[in-house]
This record gives C-alpha cells, sequence and structure tokens, in this order.
C-alpha cells in the first residue's frame, strides 16, 4: 500500500506542474498531458525512486529525475501531444518537478525506505 500512496503523490505532483507548463503556458490539450504525466510518473518512479533513490542520495535522485523528465518531455513528449516541445518547456517543467522530487524524496525515504541504511554523513 505503501507504493500505491507514493505513486498517488508522485503522479499528483506531475501532473499539475504538466497541467501548468503545457497546458495553461503553452496550449497543448489536455488529454495527451495525462498520458504524458502517467508515463512520467511510471518511469520515473521505477528508475529515479525505486532504482537511484536507495543506491544513492535525494540530491542525485533528484538530479536523475529532472534528466529523465527532460529527455522524456522533449524527446517522447511530440508523440503524445503531437506538437514539438521545446526543450526550454521541457527543461522548465522538469525542474519544477525536481523542486516537488526533493520533497517527495524524503516522503520516499521516511515512509517506503524506513529501514534503509543511510551511509555516515562526512564532514
Amino acid at each position: 500500500m505503501k507504493h500505491v500512496w507514493a505513486l498517488l503523490i508522485k503522479a499528483a505532483i506531475v501532473f499539475v506542474v504538466l497541467f501548468i507548463v503545457l497546458n495553461w503556458m503553452n496550449d497543448y490539450r489536455v488529454d495527451p498531458t495525462v498520458a504524458l504525466a502517467l508515463l512520467l510518473t511510471g518511469l520515473s518512479y521505477l528508475i529515479g525512486d525505486l532504482a537511484i533513490l536507495p543506491m544513492t542520495n535525494n540530491f542525485v535522485a533528484t538530479l536523475a529525475d529532472i534528466g529523465l523528465n527532460t529527455f522524456a518531455l522533449w524527446i517522447i513528449g511530440p508523440f503524445f501531444l503531437g506538437a514539438f516541445v521545446p526543450f526550454t518547456t521541457a527543461l522548465l517543467a522538469s525542474v519544477i518537478i525536481g523542486v516537488g522530487e526533493w520533497f517527495f524524496h524524503q516522503y520516499m525515504e521516511r515512509a517506503v525506505f524506513p529501514n534503509r541504511e543511510k551511509e555516515p554523513e562526512q564532514a
């Protein structure tokens, strides 16, 4: 159940950001934006949150999510949206999502990976 809640939170973050950046600011259609948000949520949850975050830290996982989301929006986005997505638009959306990811990763570490051993802090 912890993964279901995590996915719902992540999907909400991604959808709200994409809705604002793609629909309000750039007039893309809503239905492909929803599909694209679901794809980004699934990809970044599997790669960034379940694979990268447990092996590294919040900073690295957030950067990976920003890179993955930028690439997916810029390259895969046009197939969903039916129109070119400028790199700056993809990057803007990804950086805003990345801010949410920073806090989402803190939630993941508390709720989904509570028993994960943390590496000692280096001075």
